[in-house]
């Protein structure tokens, strides 16, 4: 049984909350005054514990509120509050750095990298490629960091050789997200890129802002347009993607939060217990390239 610490919170982000739990599984009393309604919801349509991951339990876990610490830890079943994130070297065997916030991704995953100890950074590991390498390079040993999307493993965006054999030559691909492009463009990004490869480059990009709506237009160098609409305002809109081909079209819609979040969790153990290889350092700073572009 691997033991993972875990660092929260940041704004508008509930992975402290539903990651611990797919581990833990969770207590409904404080669970369903959790600041984000949806995590009690779709949780609640699971079975614990036997659809929670039984390889690792969340047993410690640092936010920069005792107060915020201690609702999580009692919503997903946390026993152990640490004052600072330090404290958890030596007393687990990876962290989720569960933050947002990609700014300060280097300030509060550094001590853990110096220290050895695997982790998971939360999406997108920085908005721009320079800060990522920094981040990656710092590694003392090959896939020590993992980062992505969980919707890079989401089964509705998991597309096989037939199905892309339907669509003859790729044209197009629509996607369309919430919030903010910085955050939340690598949600499809990744996705997309898992779909035609990692070995697109961008011939051209056009970014247009208006009303609250970007709209970022790619065409790589396999002559592929992809465009991306982020609604700021939204605060909630599913996932969608859209592949128009020569022959004909594909439309993909995530729809099980749970499942993605629980197979990107998966991944990462996988990867600690050495059973898959690694995200390439090539693939991340791909997506990385990708937002910066639409920067």
């Amino acid at each position: 049984m691997l033991k993972f610490g875990l660092l929260g919170m940041s704004e508008g982000n509930g992975h402290p909350y539903s990651w611990s739990a797919i581990f833990n599984g969770y207590n409904p009393n404080y669970m369903k005054n959790c600041p984000f309604p949806g995590i009690h919801d779709y949780l609640s349509e699971k079975k614990f514990p036997d659809d929670a991951i039984k390889e690792a339990a969340v047993t410690h876990i640092w936010t920069q509120e005792m107060e915020i610490s201690n609702h999580i830890a009692k919503a997903s079943n946390i026993k152990n509050i640490v004052k600072s994130p330090e404290e958890m070297i030596g007393k687990v065997d990876a962290v989720l750095l569960a933050r947002d916030d990609h700014e300060n991704h280097f300030r509060h995953s550094e001590a853990f990298i110096k220290g050895g100890v695997p982790i998971y950074i939360d999406k997108p590991i920085a908005a721009n490629r320079c800060k990522a390498v920094r981040i990656l390079n710092s590694e003392l040993s090959q896939g020590q960091i993992f980062t992505c999307s969980p919707l890079k493993y989401a089964k509705e965006f998991s597309v096989g050789e037939r199905e892309i054999e339907t669509l003859g030559e790729i044209k197009s691909i629509h996607a369309i997200v919430m919030k903010s492009w910085d955050k939340y463009s690598i949600h499809v990004l990744d996705p997309i890129l898992n779909i035609i490869g990692f070995d697109q480059t961008i011939k051209s990009v056009r970014t247009t802002k208006a009303n609250g709506t970007v709209n970022v237009v790619y065409l790589t160098n396999k002559n592929i347009l992809i465009n991306i609409t982020v609604i700021e305002a939204a605060t909630y809109l599913p996932f969608k993607i859209t592949i128009l081909g020569t022959n004909n079209l594909l439309e993909l819609e995530m729809k099980d939060t749970f499942d993605a979040f629980k197979s990107s969790l998966q991944k990462f153990i996988n990867i600690i217990k050495k059973r898959e290889p690694p995200i390439t350092h090539k693939e991340i700073l791909k997506t990385v390239e990708f937002i910066e572009m639409g920067i």
